[in-house]
Order: structure tokens, then C-alpha cells, then sequence
């Protein structure tokens, strides 16, 4: 019985919350021991008027023993500011699924389920949609509507409904007349209609949409590279087009988005050329943009794009320079990406123009204060592994070196390190390994600087690390952590007991750093073979 299952979800009731149907989907047939699965191409969606009652029982015809059946729980939906079931009369009411085409999009979107009675005008029914929607409807405003019915090859086809019949009941102008039929309407006021936007039909999605090609549009400057929407497109659509289609999307000018040709390379460094770019008054296509994609193209193709801060024809005034940054929330989080700076600009502007470039490089709650890090790494005979430079604000941009071994960081300022007392010291942190020289590893976390206090304990150090660096314990506690002189450890942070003492850290100030070390568990000498290589024993 229904009620047995659905009281398991806690704190639903079943006669105000939420409304059972149950449609009977498929028949499974044997044939010679073998079961094949055969769909019901007009079997509509049943109520559950009564959640006692076996589920065969719900059904006015006989199905066999051998069935598929399919549950949808009809939820409260949002309407007059609150949410609640809509209204029903289950002696009349048929459950109708609406799907929303937007032309200026091309693409179809769900909206909901509505419940109307059979008797009341089909154009009743739209203006009722279009009210949900809040959709304005004028003496201007036309509907196409497409039904969708079942083929036998378990697909759908869309039938378009005559606008001749919308004045019929709904009965008459739905074949099938079945709870559970999905439409697709376009509502197209031709008063408002834009010539930038031109109009495009249900009939041109259907009849395009085998030219179309799936892509994931993803913003390049996101830490997770994660997909924003999916487009769909022919390949010969306009990079114009697709800026324009990107740009209402994510609300911003056409004039500062550039999209950018996939690259093959893991490093932003060899994509340094604002050729690989393309914006808005280009006159070139979609196979332009997978110009330089060799071999097999992996599907959905992605399209990258990069939100400027300025207008795309700045560019040219602009070059290009490779920054680290981190997720504020998580330090081992980081991406490198490519930024377009001013020459004759200080670094203070240059700061304040990534704060509109990249939202998400200020936590929410931090100090919305930036800083620009340099490190750079030393060679293996050098006493010193790496060397730290904060960049002043008055400095200008132009003096910053795009070289192998020089890397550039942006970080949020800690709210406690802003204001610095005599007892306070900012030291640098970085993840090292050591093979006979110690190396700096930037692809765990890029150094960083964290602040220290005059006679307070490692321990407490070391949980202020790891609030920085917002690690759970079963991850920070596999550190060990040293203070080092250039290549030389002075002091071993294990013990939680040692204590900072700020003026010698000072006299030791250019060339000081806390060196978190990554044990390794196993020995990488020994070898798969290493380990099974002893000659067998022969047992008489």
C-alpha cells in the first residue's frame, strides 16, 4: 500500500502537502525466458485518491502482474505569496505538464504542472499559463502550442494545435485528452518584438535542432571551471551571436566578454596572446573558435569566457600577465589565470580592477583588502629556496617580469594582519619537498604570509594555520612543520611547547619562512620488484 511508504518520509502529510499520481508506463513480456519491456504510448497519469488502497486497485482497467509503474508527487507550488497545492477536482480536473519556449535563447524551458478542467476553454488555459509566468498579455499576443505524442520508438513528437480550436475545451482541442500530456507554448507579442532579436519559432528549434551541437559555456576566471548553462547551437553560429547569448545570460555588456580558443596546454603560460581572444565585432564562427583542436572533439564542447572589467578594445593598450589566486575559503584551492593589466597603471589600481574582475577573490566576511606577491624560485645551489616580495601600492605594473622561475599571487588581507604591532611579524609559509635540496612545491598551495606573535606558543601558531589554510584535522595533522634560515632549520615546530620569539625572527627577517613538509609514506626507492625480488624456497 502507498501509505505504508510515504509516511516513511517524516513531517509529510499526505492530504496537504503533496498529491500521488501513478502512471503505468510499460508491459513486460517473456518470450522463450527472456523479458523484453514494451511501452504504453496512451496511459495516462492516475490520482491516488485513496492511499490505502493497493496500487492495482487505483487503476479502472486491468494490468498484469508483470508491470512497470512510475509515481509523481505533486508538490505545492508558489502562487498568491504562499505556497499550496492547486486547487482540484479530481472528477474533472486533467494534470497538464507545460514546457516554455524562448526564442530569444532557442531553447525550451520547464515551467510546471497546472490542473485545469476539462470543460474550460483552451484559451483560457493559456492566458492562465502566461498569468503564472507573468507574462503580459495584450490583443497582440498569439500562442503556438505543440502537443507532444508518443511515438513507438519510445520518443515524442510535437504536434502543433490549430489556433482555429482555442476556443474549444480542452477536451476537444488535446488528443489525448490524458493527465499527464506535456505541451510546449511560445507566447510572441509582435508589438514588442526587437529587429536585434529575430524571431525564431518551435518549428526552427525542431527543425534545426539535428545541426545543433551541445556546448557547456563556462566562465574561465571560475576557481571550479564548473559548467555555467548549456547552449545549442549550429556550428556556424556568430562569435557575436554567442557573446550576445552569453551576455543576457550572465547580465553583462556584450562590449566586455571575449571568448577565448581551448587550449591544449594546463598552463595559462602559453596563452599569453590576445590572438587566441575573440569579441564581439569579430566576423568569425563557431569552427573558427575549435580552429586549433586536433584529433577526436570530446562532447559537449566547451565554450570559454572571460568577463572584462573594460571595454574589449582596451586590449590593445593592455598586456597580458599570469596571476595565481586562491579561494579565499580554502588555501590548496587555487587557479592561475590570465589577466590584462594597463602599463602606466600603480598597483593599487590594477588591485581594485581585479575586485571587479574576480567577485569571488574577497571572502565575504574578510577585509576586501588586497595584496600582490611575488615569489620568486631559487636554483638548486642557491642557500635561499625561494624569495618573497610584497608589491607596494604606489608601484607601477609595468615593472612586473613575466620569467620562468618569477610568480605573481593575489591574496585577501587578513582582518588581524592589517594593523601590525611591535610584537607582530608577517612570515612567509610554503609547502616544500626535499630530495637533497629542498624545492618549493606551488601546486599543493602557493606561499602565503601568516602572522606571528612575540612568546606565543607553535601550537597556537599552528591552529592559526590551519584557520588560514582551513584544512580538517586528519589533513593538517600529516604536516610537519620547521622554521627556516634560507636552507637551514633553526627551530622544529612539532613540539607544540616552543614558543616565537619575534626579535630574532627579525634579524633573520629576508631570509626567514615556516616550511610545512608533506611526509612521504612509502620509500619511492623501493620498487614493485624490489620487494618481491628474493629467490623462491624450494620445500622438499
Amino acid at each position: 500500500m502507498i501509505n505504508r511508504k510515504i509516511k516513511q518520509y517524516e513531517g509529510v502529510n499526505l492530504d496537504e502537502d503533496i498529491r500521488v499520481w501513478i502512471v503505468h508506463t510499460h508491459e513486460i513480456h517473456a518470450n522463450h525466458h527472456h523479458y523484453h519491456s514494451q511501452p504504453l504510448l496512451t496511459s495516462a497519469l492516475v490520482y491516488c485518491d485513496d492511499y490505502d488502497k493497493k496500487i492495482i486497485d487505483l487503476f479502472e482497467y486491468d494490468i498484469s502482474d508483470r508491470r512497470t509503474l512510475s509515481i509523481f508527487v505533486e508538490q505545492k507550488v508558489f502562487l498568491n505569496s504562499i505556497y499550496q497545492l492547486l486547487s482540484f477536482d479530481k472528477d474533472d480536473d486533467l494534470l497538464i505538464f507545460v514546457r516554455f519556449y524562448n526564442s530569444r535563447y532557442e531553447s525550451l524551458l520547464y515551467i510546471s504542472h497546472f490542473l485545469f478542467p476539462q470543460q474550460q476553454s483552451f484559451q483560457k488555459c493559456l492566458h492562465d499559463i502566461a498569468l503564472q509566468i507573468k507574462i503580459s498579455i495584450s490583443p497582440s499576443t498569439t500562442f503556438i502550442v505543440h502537443q507532444a505524442v508518443p511515438t513507438h520508438n519510445q520518443t515524442h513528437q510535437y504536434e502543433l494545435i490549430k489556433a482555429s480550436t482555442y476556443d474549444s475545451s480542452l477536451n476537444q482541442v488535446l488528443d489525448p485528452c490524458l493527465s499527464g500530456v506535456s505541451i510546449i507554448i511560445q507566447i510572441i507579442d509582435i508589438n514588442q518584438t526587437n529587429d536585434d532579436y529575430p524571431l525564431t519559432t518551435v518549428e526552427d528549434y525542431f527543425r534545426n535542432i539535428e545541426n545543433r551541437q551541445e556546448f557547456d559555456v563556462c566562465n574561465r576566471d571560475s576557481l571550479r571551471n564548473e559548467c555555467l548553462f548549456k547552449l545549442y547551437l549550429p556550428m556556424k553560429t556568430t562569435i557575436k551571436e554567442v557573446i550576445r547569448l552569453i551576455a543576457e545570460r550572465i547580465e553583462y555588456s556584450q562590449q566586455q566578454i571575449i571568448l577565448l580558443k581551448p587550449s591544449t596546454s594546463a598552463s595559462l603560460s602559453n596563452n599569453t596572446s590576445s590572438a587566441s581572444s575573440l569579441h564581439i565585432s569579430t566576423d568569425q564562427t563557431l569552427r573558427d573558435l575549435y580552429s586549433n583542436t586536433r584529433g577526436s572533439v570530446t562532447s559537449p564542447r566547451k565554450i570559454y569566457f572571460r568577463r572584462l572589467p573594460f571595454l574589449y578594445t582596451e586590449l590593445e593598450q593592455r598586456r597580458p600577465i599570469r596571476i595565481f589566486f586562491t579561494n579565499p575559503m580554502k588555501k590548496d584551492e587555487q587557479r592561475e589565470v590570465q589577466l590584462y593589466v594597463k602599463k602606466s597603471s600603480t598597483v593599487a589600481e590594477f588591485l581594485d580592477e581585479v575586485k571587479q574582475w574576480l567577485p569571488t577573490i574577497c571572502s565575504e566576511n574578510g577585509s576586501q583588502q588586497l595584496r600582490l606577491i611575488e615569489v620568486t624560485l631559487s636554483g638548486p645551489i642557491n642557500s635561499l629556496p625561494f624569495h618573497l616580495h610584497i608589491w607596494s601600492d604606489r608601484s607601477c605594473m609595468d615593472e612586473l617580469e613575466n620569467c620562468s622561475n618569477r610568480y605573481y599571487h593575489l591574496e585577501e588581507i587578513a582582518m588581524d594582519e592589517i594593523d601590525l604591532g611591535k610584537d607582530t611579524e608577517l612570515i612567509p609559509v610554503a609547502h616544500y619537498t626535499r630530495d637533497n635540496v629542498i624545492q618549493i612545491n606551488l601546486q599543493k598551495f602557493f606561499p602565503f604570509l601568516l602572522k606571528v606573535i612575540h612568546n606565543e606558543s607553535f601550537g597556537d601558531v599552528k591552529q592559526r594555520l590551519q584557520t588560514k589554510m582551513r584544512l580538517l584535522n586528519r589533513e593538517f595533522e600529516k604536516y610537519r612543520f620547521s622554521i627556516f634560515n634560507g636552507s637551514k632549520v633553526i627551530s622544529r615546530c612539532d613540539d607544540n611547547m616552543g614558543r616565537i620569539n619575534v626579535n630574532e625572527l627579525k634579524l633573520v627577517q629576508s631570509t626567514c619562512w615556516l616550511g610545512l613538509e608533506l611526509p612521504s609514506t612509502s620509500n619511492p626507492r623501493k620498487t614493485r620488484k624490489s620487494l618481491f625480488s628474493e629467490k623462491p624456497i624450494r620445500i622438499n
